[in-house]
C-alpha cells in the first residue's frame, strides 16, 4: 500500500493495489420516493460533474445527511418538475455517500464494474455523458448569496471537511478507473458551462468558490489514487481540448 501525505488539506491518502466501489447508502436506505415518470436514457460517461446543493444547507451527519437528501429529492420532484433527484451521488460531512438517481434496470443499489446509470438532472446538455456528485450544502465562501429560487440571501460559507475530500477522492477515483475519464474531464458545475459553447445556462456558482479553489487539490489526490492503485494511469489517456464537448 502507497500513501500520500497532503498538508495543505492535512490528509493522507492511501492507495491499494486495487480500487474497489466506495459503500453508499442506497435509495432503500435513505427512503427515496419513487421515480415520477421515465428516464431519458442511460448515461454513456465522458465527464464528472462536482456541484453543490446551495439549498439545503449542510448535513452534519448521517442522520442529518439523509433528510437532507430526502428534501432535495422532494425539491426536485416536486419544485422542478423532474422525474427524481438530478444528481448520481450526494456527500454528507462525515463522508457518506448516498446513491441518488436510481441504477438502470434490475442492476443491485451498490456499486460495481457493471453499474449502468440514467441520466441526471445536473449538466444542461451534457446529461447523456455526465455523472453528477454534489455536495451538500453551500460553499461560495461568502457569509451571504442570493438566490434566485428563494429570492433571499444564504448564508454559504460551508467548509469542505476531510472526510468529504476523502469521499470525493474515493468515489472520483473509483469511477475515473471504471469509466476511463481523465482528470481533465472532472470539474466544477460551473467550469463547464463556461467551456462548452453549447450549453445556455452560465449564470451558475455552483460548486461554490471553495469547492472550487479546493479542487485542483482533489484532482491531483485522484490522479495519483488512480496512478499508484495500478489499473489506469489518467495521464495516459490523450485527450484534445476540442475533443471534450464535442
Amino acid at each position: 500500500m502507497l500513501c500520500f501525505f497532503f498538508a495543505t488539506l492535512t490528509l493522507l491518502v492511501c492507495a491499494e493495489s486495487a480500487l474497489s466501489p466506495p459503500n453508499i447508502i442506497t435509495r432503500s436506505q435513505w427512503d427515496a420516493h419513487q421515480p415520477i415518470g421515465s428516464f431519458n436514457g442511460v448515461v454513456r460517461p465522458r465527464f464528472l460533474a462536482v456541484h453543490h446543493s446551495a439549498l439545503p444547507s449542510r448535513a452534519v451527519n448521517t442522520s442529518d445527511g439523509i433528510r437532507k437528501v430526502q428534501l432535495i429529492q422532494k425539491m426536485h420532484q416536486v419544485k422542478n418538475g423532474w422525474t427524481d433527484i438530478g444528481y448520481h451521488f450526494l456527500l454528507d460531512d462525515v463522508g457518506d455517500i448516498f446513491q441518488g438517481r436510481p441504477f438502470f434496470g434490475d442492476q443491485p443499489e451498490q456499486l460495481s464494474n457493471t453499474t449502468v446509470f440514467y441520466q441526471g438532472a445536473q449538466l444542461f446538455g451534457l446529461n447523456q455523458v455526465s455523472i453528477g456528485i454534489c455536495v451538500i450544502g453551500c460553499y461560495d465562501n461568502s457569509p451571504e448569496l442570493y438566490d434566485n429560487d428563494t429570492k433571499t440571501f444564504l448564508k454559504c460559507d460551508d467548509q469542505l471537511t476531510d472526510q468529504q475530500i476523502l469521499a470525493l477522492v474515493n468515489l472520483l477515483s473509483w469511477l475515473s478507473i471504471t469509466f476511463k475519464i481523465s482528470d481533465r474531464a472532472i470539474m466544477g458545475h460551473r467550469e463547464f458551462n463556461y467551456a462548452n459553447t453549447n450549453t445556455q445556462t452560465r449564470g451558475t456558482e455552483c460548486p461554490g468558490k471553495g469547492i472550487l479553489q479546493t479542487l485542483p487539490s482533489i484532482l491531483r489526490m485522484v490522479h495519483n489514487r488512480v496512478k499508484y492503485a495500478g489499473d489506469l494511469s489518467l495521464s495516459s489517456i490523450k485527450v484534445k481540448d476540442d475533443d471534450l464537448f464535442q
